[in-house]
């Protein structure tokens, strides 16, 4: 009498079965933590205005406001990704999480700018954490290609849906209950991301301990990070010559230094500069940082312009990117067949002068512009910034596959750190012409669209510049040196970066 059979038979599929369904459960972490990311950026835009009325900020807190959540967020993403290998992405991803949800909170409860900016500074920290682990978890959870593609596919759609709805989600809290709410709810998904992932990733998932800790590197860079914005920052309201302006910019110089010889001399460095013997790699960051400065700096900025100049109300201004969100998803979406149809270069080139085009043309409407008059402009930056999606594969895929990961990692900083220099850059552009023409006797409002429109002009100026840099990243006499001198990577290892 034997009843073990049917048992055995069914056991392993049983098995099977809950391992599947906890991989995808672990993927429902990672998106949960991404939305939770992006969203928190978008959502803060639209609320810019009535943050700095309750708090009675000028331009350069609000600024900081911004800032010093990308300060952190990419002064320690490399940090994240050394902590993942060394303590295990699981461990890390919900160290980041927990770190995030009570900084979120932290945040809603501000009554002061101090307070406001500690939370986001935080917030920052909980960003770097878990965004490496994120991808880490993918790659590492999903071998085969196809569900690998998927996965993905989603972690993609769910950035660009936090876009899209991040300014309409910002504009209902801010104007029907109170700004703080863009804050509080990040609570509950961080909670329900965290119960998920504890459950569904392995806690041993990732752990290698093969590399360590750079503190030279990661204070130097840190260093670099924060001269730069400070005086940035800083530099309109306490004079371009002032001391500690000067300072900070010495302070950058020399601490940009000891982090280059750091970098060359440590065994295993948080950057590794011998990525850019890579003529694609080298032009091709520089073209992602160009975009980064040039795009990631205008929306906050467009927002003040929306809310403080046009008067729009929070849910109208946040209305008004929707379109754009839209467009670029859907051309995002089809960017990798556009890249097959017409060539990478093309695509990516297209984009470039696109988004910039687009970016001149939000230099037009004045003070008595409605909502659809921005309409052309922001959906060619949409169109733009869509067809722009292909660069970062490329530009990681002309590395030997060994480097692949490394290279995304380094990537993912610099794009953080160009957002970073778009705003505090694009600021002291804005608050110098502001403040030049409330001198010469212009009211606030007018002041203000004259510094935004400089804004915007050189916003597009970088984007072309970088379209420039694109081309000598992607000409074909240079694909073909690098590709000479690297093995193909996978396509499968050609991970998009969080965008």
């Amino acid at each position: 009498m034997s009843t073990g059979g049917a048992p055995a038979e069914v056991s392993p599929d049983s098995g099977d079965a809950n391992a599947d369904s906890k991989r995808w459960w672990s993927l429902t972490t990672v998106l949960l933590s991404t939305f939770m990311a992006q969203l928190d950026n978008t959502v803060v835009n639209v609320a810019l205005p009535s943050i700095g009325q309750d708090l009675n900020l000028q331009i350069s807190g609000i600024e900081w406001i911004i800032s010093s959540y990308m300060l952190v967020f990419s002064a320690l993403l490399l940090l994240g990704g050394r902590l993942a290998d060394l303590l295990g992405t699981r461990r890390v991803l919900m160290i980041g999480i927990i770190v995030f949800t009570i900084a979120s909170l932290f945040a809603g409860l501000a009554d002061s700018f101090g307070m406001l900016l500690a939370g986001r500074a935080v917030q920052g920290v909980g960003a770097a954490l878990s965004t490496p682990a994120t991808l880490m978890i993918i790659l590492t959870t999903f071998k085969d290609d196809r569900e690998r593609g998927k996965a993905i596919g989603l972690w993609g759609a769910v950035i660009a849906l936090s876009f899209a709805f991040g300014p309409i989600v910002g504009g209902v809290l801010t104007r029907y209950i109170d700004w703080g709410w863009i804050f509080f709810i990040n609570v509950p998904i961080g909670v329900a991301a965290v119960a998920i992932g504890l459950w569904s990733i392995d806690k041993n998932a990732g752990i290698t301990q093969s590399r360590r800790l750079d503190t030279p590197g990661l204070i130097s860079s840190g260093v670099v990070l924060f001269g730069l914005t400070y005086a940035l920052i800083e530099g309109p309201k306490e004079g371009w010559t002032a001391t500690p302006i000067l300072a900070s910019f010495a302070a950058v110089v020399l601490a940009l230094i000891v982090f280059c010889l750091v970098e060359t001399r440590f065994r295993d460095p948080m950057f590794d500069l011998t990525l850019f013997r890579n003529g694609t790699f080298t032009w091709g960051t520089a073209a992602l940082v160009l975009w980064g400065c040039g795009m990631m700096g205008v929306f906050a900025y467009t927002s003040l312009y929306l809310q403080n100049v046009l008067d729009f109300s929070p849910i109208l201004a946040g209305a008004v990117f929707v379109p754009l969100a839209v467009v670029m998803a859907v051309v995002a979406t089809l960017s990798g067949k556009l890249a097959e149809k017409f060539g990478v270069l093309r695509t990516v080139l297209v984009g470039f002068v696109v988004a910039a085009v687009g970016l001149a043309l939000l230099a037009v409407p004045d003070e008595h512009a409605s909502a659809w008059d921005l309409q052309v402009a922001l959906i060619l930056v949409g169109l733009g910034a869509g067809a722009v999606t292909p660069l970062q594969t490329a530009v990681a895929g002309a590395l030997p596959v060994t480097k692949v990961g490394v290279a995304s990692g380094v990537l993912n900083a610099f794009r953080e750190m160009s957002a970073l220099c778009g705003v505090t850059v694009l600021g002291a552009v804005v608050s110098s012409v502001t403040a030049g023409r409330i001198e010469s006797g212009d009211g606030p409002k007018i002041a203000y669209l004259s510094g935004y429109h400089s804004g915007v002009l050189i916003a597009s100026a970088l984007i072309f510049a970088g379209a420039v840099t694109a081309l000598l990243a992607l000409r074909p006499g240079r694909a073909a040196v690098d590709a000479a001198e690297a093995e193909p990577a996978p396509q499968e290892s050609m991970a998009p970066a969080e965008g």
